[in-house]
């Protein structure tokens, strides 16, 4: 019971966490408009590129959940199959997200040192880019932070929930 309740607790951390990432970062404010060209253009390559990350990602975790369901699904209880199948399709997720390539972070040391003139200084613009993006990531860690707190209180309601349940039957 005990490795039931954990994939259970797991399997729910991973899933929750996924899904608010989906919901909750897409609807921060937008930066994207109080840029200047050339941070526009950054801002849509760093954009573009960490969404095909994301698909390629949500597509091989789910081709390795349905692996995983093919070779699971005879062998175990539908409780514990379905959490395993959970876990690691939203957990494999994760890890291809992580492992992939991202050749564009926002503003890297090679773009700070082309937007430095001869003299060592930047730009209006460029120092009004760089205060958007500090904005930008300052509500997405905050966001990030009230994520992980949420998320961990539902695992703990939802794994006690199961608890109960299974001890009960």
């Amino acid at each position: 019971m005990h490795t039931l309740l954990i994939t259970i607790f797991v399997a729910t951390y991973v899933s929750v966490k996924l899904i608010s990432y989906a919901i909750v970062l897409p609807s921060l404010p937008k930066y994207k408009d109080k840029l200047s060209e050339r941070g526009k253009s950054h801002y849509n390559n760093v954009v573009d590129n960490r969404r095909w990350k994301g698909l390629l990602s949500i597509i091989l975790g789910l081709l390795v959940g349905i692996w995983i369901y093919s070779l699971d699904h005879k062998e175990n209880s539908k409780l514990q199959v379905w959490g395993n199948i959970i876990f690691v399709t939203f957990w494999s997720m994760f890890v291809f997200y992580e492992i992939m390539w991202q050749n564009r972070f926002l503003f890297e040391e090679s773009d700070l040192d082309d937007m430095i003139d001869s003299e060592g200084k930047l730009s209006k613009e460029d120092v009004e880019d760089l205060k958007i993006y500090a904005d930008k990531y300052n509500n997405m860690h905050l966001a990030e932070n009230i994520i992980n707190i949420v998320t961990f209180v539902i695992c703990i309601i939802v794994t006690t929930s199961f608890y109960f349940y299974l001890k009960k039957h």
